[in-house]
């Protein structure tokens, strides 16, 4: 199966186990000094203008910081989008992004809106979001 990945990911591969076979359908292997791989859960349908812009900007997002990355399908990588929406708890919600450390442990981050609030903090000095947290 080939995975669509973007110009900053730093990525060496990804496959898909057989979950079927009691392997996890999320296998990513990094050559990033972080390793680590954030995957966005996308829709190629967007329901809504507000969860396309919203999709658009998490990617922009991650373009921006040069975070390594990878799109999720929800519709071509079904196996994938299921053990996803399995660890988020919330189905039928797009973009979510979770982060996958090169131990291949995969932790959900949030969805556009919890994103959307991390990047708003990113600016704010350290010592005010100690003392509002």
């Amino acid at each position: 199966q080939v995975s669509q990945t973007n110009g900053n990911c730093e990525t060496a591969g990804h496959k898909v186990n057989d979950p079927s076979k009691g392997q996890s359908a999320i296998s990513i292997q990094t050559t990033g000094k972080m390793g680590y791989v954030a995957l966005i859960l996308v829709t190629p349908s967007p329901p809504t203008l507000a969860t396309e812009n919203g999709q658009r900007k998490v990617i922009t997002w991650m373009q921006t910081k040069k975070v390594n990355y990878r799109e999720v399908d929800a519709v071509d990588e079904k196996d994938v989008r299921n053990e996803l929406t399995a660890i988020s708890n919330i189905k039928g919600n797009y973009p979510q992004v979770f982060i996958t450390d090169s131990e291949n442990e995969t932790k959900f981050i949030g969805t556009f809106e919890e994103i959307e609030n991390l990047v708003e903090l990113d600016g704010i000095d350290p010592e005010v979001l100690a003392k509002n947290p």
